[in-house]
């Protein structure tokens, strides 16, 4: 009796697998493949191509011929920060705001872990924009101002406001600019009433 459950169990898991790999691919599906090979992380790629499995999405990835392996002229994430001499963290953060692309590269083994790359020659270049200007902070203390009056007149001269922990980065000039078209203006100081003494 516990044989023949058994049995039916393996014939039943058997049945299962034979059916995962069988659903169709829908127009949608290939569009969203094609789109998203290269920017979404497999977890979102398999929450969005629903009911097939990484193992399928990569059989039909490999069918469609996308990109399989580091592709030529790019090297890792962590290989450009250490070219550039900064932490991975940092350089991701530079890499956003100068909205240099970093696509996501998977490799030719179905098992082998996805990795960000990006053109050593761009992650230099974007770092050294990034050195060149100055954080709301520096300037501020550099042109003897407060950091909110600063952040004011940005917001006044239509430069967007970035999120939370994400600092407004500008170039020096272009700091100066800003307090010549907005200068400091003196607030005066109240009038002491005259007090008559009787």
């Amino acid at each position: 009796m516990h044989g023949q459950k058994s049995l039916r169990r393996k014939k039943e898991k058997r049945k299962i697998g034979q059916n995962r790999g069988s659903y169709p691919w829908t127009q949608q599906q290939l569009f969203t493949l094609r789109n998203g090979w290269q920017d979404l992380i497999a977890r979102q790629l398999v929450k969005d191509l629903k009911p097939h499995t990484w193992l399928a999405i990569r059989k039909k990835a490999e069918e469609l011929g996308l990109p399989a392996g580091v592709p030529q002229g790019r090297v890792s994430i962590k290989e450009a920060a250490r070219i550039c001499g900064v932490d991975k963290s940092m350089l991701l953060r530079v890499l956003a705001i100068a909205k240099v692309k970093t696509p996501i590269c998977y490799g030719r083994l179905t098992w082998t872990a996805a990795r960000r790359h990006v053109c050593p020659d761009e992650a230099r270049e974007a770092m050294t924009e990034y050195l060149a200007t100055e954080s709301t902070t520096d300037a501020a203390q550099r042109l003897r101002i407060s950091r909110d009056s600063l952040l004011r007149r940005a917001a006044a001269e239509g430069r967007p406001l970035l999120g939370r922990g994400v600092k407004v980065r500008m170039l020096p000039q272009q700091w100066d600019e800003l307090l010549q078209k907005h200068p400091i203006q003196k607030k005066r100081k109240p009038k002491k009433s005259k007090v008559r003494k009787f």
